[in-house]
């Protein structure tokens, strides 16, 4: 479900058609997501995908 998210918002609606899965699955886990920092609920219902650091790593070059 990740992978089918961008910095581009994108609606709950276009996320559970793209995966032919049903909303009623599809929210918990993009919850989840959201819960562990992956992404972010924007204003809509839209999501966007953020970058994930990997543990251990502070993300600056």
């Amino acid at each position: 479900m990740y992978a089918s998210l961008s910095a581009d918002p994108k609606h709950i609606d276009r996320v559970s058609a793209e995966l032919g899965r049903p909303i009623r699955e599809v929210a918990p886990i993009l919850t989840i997501l959201e819960m562990k920092g992956a992404v972010r609920q924007m204003d809509g219902k839209r999501f966007v995908s953020l970058p994930v650091i990997p543990a251990g790593e502070t993300g600056s070059s």
